[in-house]
């Protein structure tokens, strides 16, 4: 059975459970696209879409099915008689069923995670504990299904009040107000219609809800949307239907333009009746959808199953729905009406660019009359964060910066397009394509710098993807597209103001899209874990600290090496989440030893240059290093050379950091342009050495350089230690020379935390 009401649902099961001692099967399902789809087509196309599903799973568990609710906003709950093995493939086949939208032309369906217990249960608490406790193993290891046994962990489970229509009155009140505010707020205008024709179909009991919409090009009804029982939303056959043949069809309506057939056997033509019988029409409901006087279309429900006797419970209810449907479909006409006259223009007007119509054209044209002798190519850009202007500084603004680039488009001999807001297509043509990359990268620079110039603190700039057309296989259109993929894998990139579309490029960008994705689940998920790499005195054979490094270990057991994420976390400022996940991981790790009654030692957290534009940078560590109480004596703040050359904003966080009681490393120096005598003014304590200086020990000029280049930074009273120290030959020197502070495989390479203290803390 199913209930609205959870509290009355739940005291049905405690007693069936209690009194019959059965051998059940629970199951718990959370719909992991839940809000994926709120974000997409909102909360009220949601709500529908849920119980859609619910009606989908009671459908297809019918035989086994005891009791099913709506257990939370994305969650059902069943019992069952004890179920067989191929549960998730019943639960699947009607998911296919289920409708969650449209999105990028494609059907949106639910994806689930289900867990399962079986076996006789005390009451309904314990079912759902079990039950759920088995998601939550499903949904960790990303697992379709999950049975639970003993030894899992358990989840809390929410409860929510799921919405079931209720039939009262002269007709569905509460389905009519759903069915308002469903198309009120409609984000996806497709979506929301299949969804209620879909409702429709499941609330009346009916084969097909059909909407057929009136073409006034040429006078004839052609479908439009479609809901079949047996298979959900699907697409509409290209059908178009002149009612004007039909004999008794269009006779039928009364003046209200509605219609209710009992038996289509009866009172029609033989050539209806022939057409009822072709598609197995027993029972409809027809109703004529008006804007005023003016003929929309119409929908139709039909019952293939029985001749029926309409209620007028029914009637009046679809009848009103026909109201909101056709007041719904006069409006998405208007706007396709008014789209189609914006696009008649051949001129944008705020640009003077091409409108996108007449771009099409005449790319089209061009590219055709080319004999092969010129490269021909397709330019997608856009403005990054240009909300910003408009948000902050008003659209006469935003304006300004895209006549501005357009004027820049014009000034060379390309056509070009405003396709939307602040977006630009381009088509072009050169002897090499060298000159159409250096003649973007030229437009590009220039219109940055004068952003620049007028928002300093911004972030806008032009992101352009370049694709170069082939002859033998491209149209303008898969030129567009491949043009703006590369662009949309770029835009994140500050380092990139335009990339040019290869196979090879498109594949490492997608590797790095996926990376940069799911970088933070894997912190959250407690794969980006922090590994020691011990500093060594030569002199006293002990260690010295520690320096902590991020690795990926992922759930698979594999890792991925840090040349493949910290370089590209880097670039897109994904990074700062990253050092501060492992800066405290070392603070845990510090406490913990601290409480364990271990000596202390130093360890080194590694900062990116990106921390330089958060103004609460110091305030952010200091905060850290109180909260798990580690003295600050044992944290060594690492940032690279790079970081702080003409970096005045880093160098102030850097003298902070100092006098709030940390230490703080050079790493990498010699890798970058500073100077020896920068070095006397930066407020650090440590310079560490970068492996390329001991890499020049085999040769005496080498010798000889690393020992004055090492001496002049001692005399600036600093620190140094040696890094990617590897052999005895290169520790000797050293030593020799009167430096004994090392880092490097020599002594250990970078270990798990747990190995760092079997190894060195025991």
């Amino acid at each position: 059975m199913q209930c609205n009401d959870t509290v009355n649902m739940q005291q049905q099961m405690d007693k069936f459970l209690k009194e019959k001692k059965q051998e059940c099967s629970a199951l718990l399902i959370d719909i992991e696209n839940y809000n994926s789809a709120i974000k997409d087509f909102g909360p009220m196309f949601v709500d529908g879409a849920m119980d859609w599903f619910l009606y989908r799973i009671s459908e297809c568990l019918k035989d086994l099915l005891m009791f099913i609710m709506r257990e939370g906003k994305s969650s059902f709950f069943i019992l069952m008689n004890k179920m067989d093995s191929d549960v998730a493939d019943v639960i699947e086949k009607a998911m296919k069923n289920c409708y969650m939208g449209e999105k990028g032309g494609k059907r949106v369906v639910p994806v689930c995670r289900i867990g399962v217990a079986s076996g006789v249960f005390d009451d309904f608490e314990d079912a759902i504990q079990k039950a759920g406790k088995a998601l939550a193993v499903a949904k960790k290891y990303s697992r379709k299904i999950y049975y639970y046994h003993d030894a899992i962990d358990g989840v809390v489970v929410s409860r929510a009040k799921p919405y079931i229509p209720s039939n009262h009155g002269e007709c569905n009140i509460e389905f009519l107000a759903f069915s308002a505010s469903l198309l009120a707020n409609a984000i996806s205008i497709k979506s929301s219609v299949n969804l209620l024709i879909g409702m429709i179909g499941i609330g009346f009991d009916v084969n097909s809800v059909l909407i057929n919409e009136y073409n006034m090009d040429n006078g004839t009804m052609d479908e439009s949307y479609l809901w079949v029982k047996e298979d959900g939303i699907v697409k509409p056959d290209k059908v178009s239907w002149d009612y004007n043949q039909w004999d008794g069809f269009m006779k039928g309506f009364d003046r209200d333009g509605f219609m209710a057939i009992e038996d289509t056997s009866v009172g029609f033509s033989e050539r209806d009746k022939s057409f009822f019988d072709e598609k197995g029409i027993k029972a409809a409901i027809n109703c004529l959808l008006y804007s005023g006087t003016k003929l929309n279309g119409y929908i139709s429900l039909c019952d293939c199953e029985r001749t029926r006797k309409w209620t007028e419970y029914e009637k009046r209810t679809i009848y009103e729905l026909s109201k909101l449907i056709a007041a719904f479909l006069d409006k998405r006409r208007g706007i396709r009406e008014d789209r189609r006259a914006i696009e008649q223009l051949s001129i944008d007007p705020l640009t003077s660019l091409m409108s996108f119509p007449l771009f099409m054209q005449e790319a089209s044209k061009q590219y055709s009359k080319n004999s092969g002798s010129d490269v021909c190519a397709v330019t997608y850009a856009d403005v990054n964060n240009f909300a910003y202007v408009n948000e902050n500084f008003g659209f006469f603004e935003g304006n300004k910066i895209l006549t501005m680039f357009a004027n820049k488009l014009n000034e060379h001999p390309q056509i070009g397009c405003r396709v939307s807001a602040d977006r630009f297509l381009t088509f072009c043509h050169s002897a090499d394509r060298e000159t159409i990359i250096n003649t973007v990268s030229a437009i590009n620079d220039d219109v940055n710098a004068q952003i620049r110039a007028r928002f300093p603190v911004s972030d806008l700039r032009i992101t352009t993807g370049i694709y170069f057309l082939n002859p033998e296989g491209d149209d303008i259109q898969s030129g567009i597209e491949k043009a703006n993929a590369i662009r949309k894998m770029i835009k994140n990139d500050r380092s990139q103001s335009y990339a040019v579309y290869t196979e090879e490029l498109n594949e490492k960008k997608k590797k790095e899209l996926e990376i940069i994705g799911s970088v933070h689940n894997a912190i959250k998920d407690g794969e980006i874990v922090a590994y020691l790499q011990p500093k060594y005195s030569l002199s006293t054979q002990e260690v010295l600290g520690a320096e902590a490094l991020a690795r990926w270990c992922k759930k698979d057991g594999t890792m991925m090496s840090p040349a493949d994420f910290i370089p590209l976390l880097e670039r897109v400022g994904y990074i700062v989440d990253v050092d501060y996940c492992i800066y405290e991981q070392v603070l845990q790790c510090l406490a913990r030893w601290k409480k364990e009654g271990k000596k202390l030692i130093p360890i080194s957290v590694n900062f990116s240059r990106k921390h330089t534009n958060n103004p609460n940078f110091v305030d952010n560590v200091c905060e850290l290093a109180e909260k798990y109480g580690v003295d600050r004596k044992y944290i060594e703040i690492e940032i690279t050379e790079s970081t702080i050359s003409d970096n005045d904003a880093m160098i102030r966080n850097i003298d902070n950091l100092r006098k709030s009681g940390f230490k703080v490393d050079i790493d990498d120096f010699g890798t970058g342009y500073s100077s020896l005598d920068m070095l006397m003014d930066i407020p650090v304590d440590i310079v560490k050495i970068d492996k390329r200086f001991i890499d020049k020990s085999d040769s005496e000029k080498g010798r000889v350089y690393i020992k004055q280049i090492a001496d002049l930074i001692s005399a600036s009273r600093k620190d140094i230690i040696f890094e990617g120290v590897e052999t005895q030959k290169q520790a000797d020197f050293l030593l020799d020379s009167g430096y004994s502070k090392i880092q490097g495989y020599y002594f250990d390479a970078p270990i798990p935390i747990g190995n760092f203290e079997i190894k060195y803390m025991n």
